[in-house]
């Protein structure tokens, strides 16, 4: 298709934020390793995104929160955020590599997984001195899997 056959005007597509709603119950005390995030009622929420595009009037290809009606690329709302646990450390290169022997987890696709790790004997190994670095190259469903396996989950935007 030619170029001349499209608009001359810029317009945005409407977006839907996948598993926003991805929220656990907080059980009485925080797991061991975890701290418990006290619930907010006035939240103030603000964020500004990387454009692809930049236009004049401030509308751009940056995300679209479910409170606004097309995406934006600064984002503020005040919010009730509720408590919720979080782990007090990133997950380390040791901790990943248990949960694969405890799991025996593969990825579907294994491109650039663990592109930091030692893939001589064929399976992805820590490097020596990395065990205590966090963890790299694992996608979104790969660190869902890993939170899933112990009962946990991704922090949302809004709690991160």
């Amino acid at each position: 298709t030619p170029l001349s056959a499209f608009r001359r005007e810029w317009r945005y597509t409407q977006q839907t934020i996948v598993d926003e709603t991805n929220t656990t119950t907080p059980l009485a005390e925080p797991s061991a390793g975890m701290v418990r995030i006290p619930a907010a009622n006035s939240y103030h929420f603000v964020v500004s995104g990387v454009e692809i595009e930049t236009l004049p009037d401030d509308v751009g290809v940056d995300v679209q929160y479910p409170w606004e009606s097309y995406p934006r690329r600064a984002h503020d709302q005040t919010l009730a955020v509720p408590a919720f646990d979080v782990d007090v450390f990133p997950v380390t290169n040791a901790n990943y590599s248990a949960y694969l022997e405890a799991s025996k987890y593969v990825p579907t696709d294994a491109r650039n997984w663990l592109a930091t790790w030692d893939w001589t004997s064929g399976a992805p190994v820590v490097r020596d001195g990395a065990e205590d670095l966090p963890v790299v190259h694992v996608s979104l469903a790969e660190a869902r899997a890993f939170c899933g396996f112990y009962g946990k989950r991704l922090p949302s935007d809004v709690e991160w």
